[in-house]
């Protein structure tokens, strides 16, 4: 047994709050996630990327899948913070 404990360096807070709020939305109303990337304008492996680092999303591809998402932009700014 590790009684060791867990430390997580280089834990991106930012990156994990944007996938709760967008990776969330999408399995809360079935989105495919084709449909998703197709919102962003990117193809679906560089969304699969991006939900392992949705920090790399842009400004533009955030707002566009927000608006798209029901996600409120005040949410996304929370989600944002640094």
């Amino acid at each position: 047994e590790d009684n060791m404990p867990k430390v997580n360096l280089g834990r991106n807070e930012a990156g994990e709050a944007l996938t709760t709020l967008l990776w969330g939305r999408k399995a809360v109303t079935g989105m495919p996630a084709e449909e998703m990337a197709a919102i962003a304008g990117v193809s679906p492996r560089t969304m699969q990327e991006r939900k392992k680092d949705p920090t790399a999303l842009t400004v533009k591809q955030l707002l566009r899948l927000g608006r798209r998402m029901g996600v409120p932009i005040e949410d996304l700014r929370a989600a944002l913070k640094y």
